[in-house]
């Protein structure tokens, strides 16, 4: 099944001018504790809520003044192509302990994000059950 099937396209990133404070009232608007950052529609990081209190606010920098591109890490983020396999996302996400992912098409631009709710939800509606889903060669550590 490709990603383009399970993503959420629903994705309203946030730009790395804006501030800290933008973005949690953005966070607290979606009821997500992560947010895209892109210039245009090509990603450049992703920023948490626990980037915010540990990058920002434990460094005592002003949130309303403190831009969101001035505590992203320098790291380019994980993504997949939205006409990946579901396999291909839940690899990357195993190997790189990621509760989200960003979608892009081949242009790089930001088309949805897919999530451990949204792989776990179709392993469940697979048609003969969660065994199923096409997940060959995944390979998960459980703690």
């Amino acid at each position: 099944m490709k990603l383009s099937a399970v993503m959420n396209p629903d994705v309203r990133p946030i730009s790395p001018e804006q501030t800290l404070t933008e973005a949690a009232l953005r966070m607290r608007q979606q009821g997500s504790g992560l947010l895209p950052v892109c210039n245009s529609r090509k990603i450049v990081g992703l920023l948490t809520d626990r980037d915010i209190v540990f990058q920002a606010i434990a460094e005592r920098l002003d949130p309303q003044q403190t831009r969101v591109g001035e505590i992203l890490g320098d790291a380019a983020p994980c993504y997949a192509f939205e006409d990946d396999e579901l396999a291909t996302a839940a690899q990357l996400m195993a190997e790189h302990h990621l509760h989200h992912l960003p979608v892009l098409d081949r242009d790089q631009n930001l088309v949805g994000m897919v999530s451990l709710d949204d792989i776990a939800r179709e392993a469940l509606d697979a048609p003969s059950g969660p065994h199923e889903l096409p997940l060959s060669g995944l390979t998960v550590n459980h703690h």
